[in-house]
């Protein structure tokens, strides 16, 4: 019975996380999409989505492992219920194209000082040259295995792509939004997270 109600709840969380993408959205293309900065523990917002999601994964019979890297501080300062939608879109979406398989959820350092790298990384189908140009738009959905019964209305990599951009300051060139590549087992999302901490709010823009 807790299973079930476990269930519930999963799928009711997911139920708002739609919502919350498609409200995102309309404020992304109004110009009015605004950062909620705070200092947080980034591990623990990570772990907290891996428990969300294991019960979705279990279905599936998929595992989901977390490599922070230890050197890292886990305490950052951004906007953690942006980075909770983008990791729940992301890691849907592994579960949504991997059966009997394995979910990573990798977090390293970049070069750039206050860059951090999340990527979400997968042993699924894998995502064909051709079918990369349809990942960030509406509405689309890779469609490679009948037997994996993908569901979903498509919008979850297109906003979580505009999260990612987004997220990171305005006035700082950097290679932002979500990238997609292949590895030897499947596939991976990345995005790049800026840490604002010891900066003021206002130079976000």
């Amino acid at each position: 019975r807790n299973e079930y109600i476990e269930f519930a709840l999963a799928n009711s969380l997911m139920l708002k996380s739609l919502l919350t993408d498609i409200l995102d959205m309309s404020q992304v293309k109004a110009g009015k999409f605004l950062l909620s900065l705070q200092e947080f523990n980034l591990y623990e917002i990570i772990k907290n989505v891996i428990q969300l999601m294991k019960i979705t994964a279990d279905l599936k019979q998929n595992k989901i492992y977390l490599e922070y890297d230890q050197f890292l501080s886990q305490t950052v300062t951004s906007d953690q219920y942006r980075i909770r939608q983008i990791l729940i879109n992301l890691i849907s979406n592994s579960i949504k194209y991997t059966k009997k398989g394995n979910i990573y959820i990798v977090v390293t350092k970049e070069n750039e000082p206050k860059h951090l790298k999340i990527q979400v990384k997968d042993t699924g189908v894998g995502i064909k040259q051709e079918q990369k140009q349809k990942l960030f738009k509406a509405f689309e959905k890779i469609e490679d295995n009948r037997d994996l019964n993908p569901q979903g209305v498509g919008l979850g990599l297109i906003i979580s792509n505009q999260l990612a951009i987004n997220l990171f300051p305005k006035n700082i060139y950097s290679k932002t939004g979500l990238q997609c590549d292949d590895w030897d087992k499947g596939t991976v999302f990345s995005f790049l997270l800026f840490d604002y901490s010891n900066r003021d709010s206002s130079q976000q823009e």
